[in-house]
């Protein structure tokens, strides 16, 4: 009966992921879809890659298992991939999730239930993401430790997982601390660090190959919370939920303190770094199911007050399901910036540069199949920060002579405007900066207008 039951709600989680497919149509997601899927495809044509020859820096290319991962993917589906890779993952993220709720005693069904409602899964799992693959990972290697007979396995997930980032390794290790102390097993949990400890040398040796620098991130509450428009963040609801979860551990402190600052480590962490967020959502999600599940079961002296709070309950995440599934079929990027960088591929060299915000780097690089001087990711690029400043000069400057002097010595090809940039995202109004020279200045030639956005190739 349980194993019908988790097929049901697998069901119903693919369905919502099939549907936001279904409506965005031949969108691939956010940008980052985009990047991965390009360099999986660059990967199956040269086997292996020293550097990203798409951005004008070529940044140092540090082999990362989710690559290779979508390799066959793409050699077997081509553009239809993600399609593919990320029901895929989804799936057995929620195949996991209810394999160690069960092993932990929980009502499985809550947890799955509040995960497949909630914004993270409706985010991860409609595009190709590191994210979602490093989530799988995660539960998979606490699900393989906590069998005896698959740890040998978990030593090898807790590796790949540790492999994807320096990030990843931190809260491997972390994991691994708490579940030595919560099941007693030391010499395992010592191998397992060690298993993580070999990524993190696999790590240093590309150390001096990134960048710290970083884009201005949004403030605290828009990186954190869903509902103050974090794209993957958790919702005020199940946050609030997660403090009734946290305080009803906290009544066993003895026997899940450990647990219990773990997962505050990690919701604390993400509000430093939201690369943490997916992490801090599910540890928020493991407290909402121990409140949720301390909630429905207890007996209440007073019975419309627990449906009370099983309508508010249920209100809640259909409401926050539906706002997250209609951000999840929104195309992206734009139809309109898709077209013109499908025509833009046809046109001149795939050398040629392309110069815009960072921001549609990875759209440029992807759709385009033109290089840029810098794309949403500037942490692999060494000189991102000096890159940024350049980029900053370009967009604002008005002098001729200066703007001639930028561009002939980071031999741009083509500029790409369009009408977000007038909007906030560099002027907050139109004809400023590049916006202006690009209609007074004769060295540009506007080659393509259509939809609000604007073409111009460097005379």
């Amino acid at each position: 009966m349980k194993q019908h039951n988790f097929l049901l709600y697998a069901l119903l989680g693919l369905l919502l992921i099939s549907g936001a497919f279904f409506l965005r149509g031949d969108s691939h997601g956010d940008s980052q879809s985009y990047y991965h899927e390009r360099i999986a495809q660059s990967l199956l044509e040269k086997g292996f890659l020293n550097y990203d020859d798409r951005v004008v820096a070529q940044p140092e290319y540090q082999p990362h298992l989710f690559h290779y991962f979508l390799v066959p993917f793409v050699w077997l589906f081509k553009g239809a991939a993600g399609y593919i890779v990320a029901p895929l993952l989804g799936f057995l993220c929620l195949l996991c999730l209810w394999i160690l709720l069960q092993r932990l005693e929980y009502r499985a069904s809550y947890g799955i239930l509040l995960f497949i409602f909630s914004p993270l899964y409706l985010a991860l799992f409609t595009t190709v993401t590191q994210q979602s693959f490093s989530l799988f990972l995660f539960l998979l290697s606490i699900v393989l430790f906590l069998h005896e007979r698959t740890f040998l396995l978990s030593l090898l997930s807790f590796f790949a997982l540790g492999s994807l980032s320096i990030l990843d390794s931190a809260v491997t290790v972390l994991v691994i601390i708490v579940l030595g102390y919560s099941t007693q097993r030391r010499r395992e949990s010592f191998l397992a660090l060690l298993s993580v400890f070999l990524a993190i040398v696999y790590h240093a040796s590309f150390f001096f190959f990134t960048s710290r620098f970083r884009f201005e991130q949004p403030p605290v509450l828009e990186r954190l919370f869903f509902d103050f428009g974090a794209p993957y963040g958790i919702s005020v609801f199940l946050g609030l939920l997660a403090l009734v979860g946290l305080y009803v551990l906290w009544e066993h402190k003895r026997q899940f303190s450990a647990a219990v600052l773990a997962l505050v480590a990690i919701i604390a962490y993400s509000i430093y770094n939201n690369m943490a967020l997916h992490y801090a959502h599910l540890a928020t999600l493991f407290l909402a199911v121990v409140a949720a599940e301390a909630l429905l079961e207890r007996r209440w002296s007073l019975p419309y007050v627990k449906i009370a709070f099983i309508v508010m309950l249920i209100t809640a995440l259909l409401s926050t399901a539906s706002t997250a599934f209609s951000l999840a079929v929104q195309h992206s990027p734009d139809p309109s910036l898709k077209q013109s960088l499908d025509w833009l591929r046809g046109q001149g060299d795939s050398e040629d540069v392309v110069f815009t915000h960072p921001a549609y780097g990875h759209y440029i690089t992807a759709i385009a199949d033109k290089r840029v001087l810098l794309d949403n990711a500037p942490q692999r690029i060494r000189e991102a920060e000096s890159i940024w400043l350049t980029t900053l000069e370009l967009l604002h400057t008005t002098d001729r002579e200066e703007l001639k002097t930028l561009i002939e010595r980071e031999q741009i090809t083509y500029i790409l405007l369009t009408d977000e940039l007038s909007n906030g995202l560099v002027w907050e109004k139109p004809r400023r900066g590049l916006a202006y020279a690009t209609e007074d200045f004769e060295m540009f030639k506007k080659i393509y207008e259509r939809s609000g956005i604007r073409l111009y190739k460097v005379q």
